[in-house]
């Protein structure tokens, strides 16, 4: 499952990065979005 980032009430991210348990590097935690520059502006912008 894609956990996405929430910016100004809408979920934004498909580039994805995996989460691995350090102590199992066999076991992904999860996939994460990736935030790229104007999504960092965006965020800065609504907070």
């Amino acid at each position: 499952m894609l956990h996405k980032n929430l910016i100004a009430g809408e979920w934004v991210g498909d580039d994805a990065s995996a989460n691995v348990n350090p102590s199992n590097t066999d076991e992904v935690v999860g996939e994460y979005a990736r935030a790229s520059a104007d999504h960092m502006l965006a965020a800065i912008a609504a907070a």
